[in-house]
């Protein structure tokens, strides 16, 4: 059995254990509340042979298993996304802290368990820069997969709230719940690690709906179904990796922040020129429902293709992105206003997939250069972060990359 790090305190204060507690009580007796979803989108990164549908609401899921949780699994309400720098030199500390954020999340997973109505999970991710970091001695241990991301055009990246040696990935059922988690989750951190930055995401929850972004269209309607498709596309082969990342996958972070003001100001059928799809429905604008797979050489009476040329649907489709797919299980945020007092919203862009290099980057490499919908979106910060596999309760996260 492993022992908890000297320089952190073996569990969260008591204090924040009745936080948690309290927490999971009080959405036990209490419906989520509504939030009127409009839309940001990254919808569409490619149509499969068969549609996949949205995945069905699930019951709460185990901490322990293959692969971490949160990853593809039906989304919860809240969000809450946070990156560390590590303050110590010793590897023996990041380990010890990895055992204890393991220990928590598994933890968490159980109370959710005992409490469905407040589901929660916990993902424990590692950054470029942990590995590379010349103390610590890993860099022999760093996937090829692990990349900074190049800059892409219109890109308006703040450094202080991009990156991070590890992150926090809690999502739940309601946004106290992943507050109190997330905080339990820093408290064990103590002097080993301390928060780079933070975001906070939202989402409106109907039963297995695809959920909706703030700029009012469906997100995530053209994801990998679920099964070998998807399996191929999110998890790393054996082969492929350095043992400790076989079976993970990797996370790519984009804050995208939304023109709405400007959006508001089209019409309907614009805005579906634009993303490529129908606002209400979901469906390509060639035909069909939300999963139908888009044809992009249907033309309308005038000749011209129903599914624009530079529209986003179109333009992240893997017919055009050389194959390249990612998963994404994307959030909204609002941080009210801009120092010039624009609205500050949009999405905590999150997508995961074997290899970014495969994945993001064509994508979005295809997107920044052609896709209609980029004039209304400004990305603003970024991180790309490995998960690895899952563990057993006799282990932890990462247990192989010590080894």
């Amino acid at each position: 059995m492993e022992t908890e790090p000297t320089s952190t305190p073996p569990e969260a204060t008591p204090s924040r254990r009745v936080l948690l507690g309290a927490a999971l009580a009080a959405g036990a007796g209490a419906g989520a509340g509504l939030i009127t979803g409009r839309a940001v989108a990254t919808s569409g990164n490619g149509q499969p042979p068969a549609a996949a549908g949205p995945a069905a609401a699930s019951p709460p899921e185990s901490f322990y298993g293959a692969h971490q949780p949160g990853i593809t699994s039906h989304p919860l309400a809240a969000l809450r996304l946070t990156a560390l720098d590590v303050r110590t030199a010793r590897r023996d500390e990041v380990r010890r802290l990895l055992v204890s954020w393991s220990r928590l999340a598994g933890d968490f997973a159980a109370r959710a368990a005992a409490n469905p109505a407040d589901q929660i999970t916990a993902t424990i991710g590692l950054g470029r820069s942990l590995l590379t970091n010349p103390a610590l001695g890993l860099a022999p241990r760093l996937p090829d997969a692990l990349v900074d991301l190049p800059a892409f055009p219109r890109d308006q990246i703040d450094q202080a709230r991009s990156g991070g040696d590890l992150c926090l990935h809690v999502c739940a059922a309601h946004p106290g719940t992943a507050f109190a988690a997330t905080r339990e989750l820093l408290a064990v951190a103590g002097s080993a690690a301390a928060p780079r930055w933070s975001v906070r995401g939202f989402l409106t929850v109907n039963g297995a709906e695809t959920p909706r972004n703030l700029l009012g269209f469906k997100d995530s309607s053209g994801n990998p179904p679920a099964g070998e498709a998807r399996d191929a596309v999110v998890w790393t082969a054996p082969e492929s990796e350095p043992q400790w990342m076989a079976g993970g996958t990797y996370l790519v972070m984009r804050r995208i922040r939304a023109d709405l003001d400007r959006w508001d100001r089209l019409d309907r059928a614009q805005q579906e020129r634009i993303v490529g799809r129908d606002r209400h429905t979901g469906a390509p604008l060639s035909t069909g429902a939300e999963n139908t797979p888009a044809d992009f050489a249907a033309t309308g009476p005038d000749g011209q293709p129903l599914i624009p040329i530079d529209s986003h649907l179109r333009r992240a489709n893997l017919v055009f992105t050389r194959g390249a797919r990612i998963h994404r299980r994307g959030y909204n945020y609002d941080d009210g206003l801009t120092p010039d007092g624009r609205t500050d919203a949009g999405a905590i862009f999150l997508s995961y997939q074997a290899d970014p290099r495969r994945g993001f980057i064509p994508i979005h490499t295809n997107l920044a250069n052609a896709d209609a919908l980029h004039r209304f979106l400004t990305h603003t910060a970024s991180a790309v972060f490995a998960i690895p596999p899952g563990c057993a309760p006799d282990s932890h996260i990462g247990a192989l990359l010590w080894t």
